[in-house]
C-alpha cells in the first residue's frame, strides 16, 4: 500500500472528523468528555483548517488514512493540537508527524510541542520513540483524573 502526505482541502472534512472521533473513542468514555465532540465535528475541523497547518496522509486509492492539525504559536513555535489515524501500526502517524516536522523546519519554526494524555501509553511510546521529551505535567487538565503529558522536540533549522 503506497500512502502519501498532502494538505487538507475543503471535501475532506467528513473523514478527518470521522478518523478523529475513532481514534479518540476511548477519551469519549469519560464523563465530562462532550465538549470534544464540537471540536471534532466535521465543521470544527473545516474551520481550524484554515489556520495552521492541516495535513492529511492517503493511500493510492485516495482513501483519507489520517489526519493531523498544528498551529504556529509565538516564538517560532509550533503546537500539534491534533492527529488521529484510521489504523495504527501502519506508519500513518509517523508519515504525517515526518511531514509536518520538514514543513515546519523549512519555515523556520524550531520546537513543536504536545499534549498527550497519561493513559494513552501508545501515544507517549509513539512521540518518545519519535524523539520528544518530557516537558512537564498538567494534572487533572481536560477532565478530572486525566492528567497531560506536555511533551516538545527541537527541530533544529
Amino acid at each position: 500500500m503506497s500512502i502519501s502526505v498532502t494538505d487538507f482541502k475543503k471535501g475532506m472534512e467528513m473523514d478527518c472528523s470521522r478518523i478523529l472521533f475513532e481514534s479518540f473513542n476511548w477519551y469519549l468514555g469519560f464523563k465530562g468528555s462532550d465538549w470534544i465532540r464540537s471540536k471534532f465535528s466535521p465543521q470544527a475541523v473545516l474551520v481550524n483548517s484554515e489556520n495552521g497547518i492541516s495535513l492529511v496522509a492517503i493511500d493510492e486509492n485516495f482513501r483519507i488514512l489520517g489526519y493531523l492539525h498544528a498551529d504556529i504559536a509565538a516564538y517560532s513555535v509550533a503546537y500539534l493540537s491534533v492527529i488521529g489515524v484510521a489504523t495504527s501500526g501502519k506508519g500513518v502517524g509517523s508519515l504525517l508527524l515526518n511531514a509536518l516536522e520538514q514543513r515546519l523546519k523549512s519555515t523556520n519554526i524550531r520546537k513543536i510541542w504536545l499534549l498527550v494524555s497519561h493513559i494513552n501509553q501508545n501515544a507517549v511510546v509513539f512521540y518518545i520513540r519519535k524523539g520528544y521529551e518530557f516537558s512537564g505535567v498538567l494534572r487533572d487538565f481536560t477532565l478530572n483524573g486525566l492528567h497531560e503529558i506536555i511533551l516538545s522536540k527541537d527541530l533544529k533549522c
